[in-house]
């Protein structure tokens, strides 16, 4: 999918429901890491990265995270505190929580 499909889809989506964390490989020791998105009465994922060899996130999977973190921040009201570029886990756990029902100063997921 290229940048601008991938655009295109984040827009079209009406209502996020859901997002979870998606791995591959050992939790501490991942050989790949996705989040999974729910939407539509569709799911589908976002690369977050490959932290068994690469530990900083690249600027793509930011920019991808981003956009999904905006529409759910657009949909719910609820500004993310958290910044994606320096802290990815935060940001995404906060969106899980936010997407759960959680109160927007509880930055923890359940």
């Amino acid at each position: 999918m290229t940048g601008e499909e991938f655009l295109n889809k984040i827009r079209s989506i009406k209502q996020i429901t859901g997002l979870e964390w998606e791995i591959v490989g050992e939790i501490l020791n991942a050989d790949v890491v996705k989040v999974k998105v729910f939407a539509d009465d569709e799911e589908f994922s976002v690369l977050m990265g490959y932290p068994k060899t690469t530990i900083d996130i690249e600027w793509i999977q930011q920019v991808s995270l981003n956009l999904l973190l905006n529409k759910i921040a657009d949909q719910t009201g609820k500004k993310n505190p958290f910044d994606i570029s320096s802290n990815p886990a935060e940001a995404i756990n906060f969106a899980i929580n936010i997407l759960k029902g959680g109160k927007d100063h509880d930055k923890r997921t359940n």
